[in-house]
């Protein structure tokens, strides 16, 4: 019994020895998230117009040659009125063959015509252009003109082209240079980078003039530009009616960095932008609208830079700002001035390319596959990609090129990325 208890005792002070050492411990920690957003966020149109007055480009409706806007048809001659051969008058008056009512007086007989260097025209019997359906009548020309006198040689006056489709000088208007452009974009409230469900508003844009875009958002440069952070663009279009290729219109890709901290780090960052566009209607991708339009694609893109924010990794749990002095922005001068105004300490780039026309496949416009040191190791903050499509082909009025009539334009598709490239070294870290 003795031993029985003196077990019981031993078997006791252990199990006390061992409720003795017995440890638990609580532990807490953070954990920061917080990814990147980038989505279509503002777009704009503007219409140049260089030069004022009617008739700035005038064409034949048939060769497309330039034509005297002065003188239109065959023989719409006009006077010099002693200033010197071949000067057109401001009223000129019909002369010879143009009328379909009264034919040109023939002072020669067709042997005096040939004799002349001339050529002799047969008008037959009862055609459209005889004077009362009754005798046949003939003419003297010198390459199309009329020849009252002389010779060939002799005569000086313009050469006009023989196939009447020519008889007609097409020239712009003022006002219709100047109008007809406009956009049509949907968009919504940006969501945390997602289409929220509504409300979806539509807005309409006429184009801007004298190097102003008029925008989806805002009036005033610095408004709209920080307002547009707030929304998504959900379908945009341009509908382009000016008599000549004179437009430019932009879109806007808006980009809010991750809210994490990585200035501990020596990050490298890559950044691309890239745009291609495929043509429809007349020609193709071979000499479609680009081809047609002189189309020029230039990109922009400014950010602003994350300061170091956390205190040995617990971070402000505050959102950014959206605000003019913490987001990127442009002001109606970046297409003169890079960018216009630069957010003080930010990061600035500009790329461009001048023959879209092809196969649609995508062209670099900004960065590539190399990484960039944004400096101070710093990330980007907020970001703004402008892609800028301007119109050329209309802004110098000896060559340029009417608006065709038969539908026609592109599909054009934009690329942006902004990835952190290299987290590199950690330079303030604990070892």
């Amino acid at each position: 019994m003795k031993r029985f208890f003196k077990a019981m005792a031993t078997a006791a002070v252990t199990l006390m020895a061992m409720q003795a050492n017995a440890i638990q411990v609580t532990y807490s920690f953070r954990v920061n998230s917080s990814g990147p957003s980038i989505y279509p966020c503002n777009a704009g149109i503007l219409n140049d117009n260089p030069y004022g007055g009617d008739k700035i480009a005038c064409y034949t409706a048939h060769t497309h040659k330039k034509c005297n806007p002065n003188c239109v048809g065959l023989d719409c001659k006009g006077q010099n009125n002693g200033d010197g051969p071949n000067l057109p008058n401001p009223n000129p008056t019909p002369s010879g063959f143009s009328s379909l009512f009264a034919p040109p007086p023939p002072s020669f007989n067709q042997g005096q015509c040939q004799n002349a260097g001339g050529t002799w025209t047969h008008v037959p019997h009862n055609s459209n252009q005889d004077q009362d359906g009754h005798a046949p009548w003939g003419f003297c020309s010198c390459n199309g003109s009329p020849l009252a006198s002389g010779t060939c040689e002799s005569e000086g006056g313009p050469e006009v082209p023989q196939d009447p489709r020519d008889n007609a000088c097409v020239c712009t208007t003022e006002t219709g240079r100047k109008f007809g452009n406009h956009m049509t974009a949907t968009h919504v409230p940006w969501a945390d980078g997602e289409l929220s469900a509504g409300p979806e508003t539509t807005t309409v844009k006429q184009a801007g003039l004298l190097g102003k875009f008029e925008k989806v958002f805002g009036a005033a440069p610095l408004a709209g530009e920080v307002e547009a952070y707030n929304h998504v663009l959900k379908t945009l279009v341009f509908n382009l009616g000016s008599e000549l290729y004179t437009s430019k219109y932009f879109v806007d890709i808006c980009y809010r960095g991750s809210q994490i901290d990585h200035g501990i780090f020596n990050t490298k960052w890559k950044i691309l932008g890239e745009s291609a566009l495929s043509d429809f209607g007349v020609g193709g991708n071979t000499n479609g609208y680009s081809k047609l339009a002189g189309l020029e694609v230039k990109a922009f893109i400014k950010c602003t830079l994350r300061n170091k924010s956390c205190t040995a990794g617990n971070c402000d749990d505050s959102n950014d700002t959206i605000s003019d002095s913490t987001v990127a922005w442009f002001n109606d001068d970046f297409l003169t001035l890079l960018g216009g105004t630069k957010p003080s300490g930010g990061y600035h780039g500009e790329g461009s390319w001048t023959d879209p026309a092809g196969a649609g496949a995508f062209q670099t416009l900004l960065g590539g596959n190399s990484n960039v040191d944004l400096g101070d190791q710093k990330a980007p903050r907020f970001c703004k990609v402008r892609y800028v499509f301007s119109e050329t082909n209309g802004l110098d009025q000896t060559t340029a090129i009417h608006r065709k009539w038969q539908k026609h334009g592109a599909n054009i598709c934009t690329h942006t990325k902004i990835e952190l490239g290299d987290v590199g070294t950690c330079t303030n870290c604990e070892h």
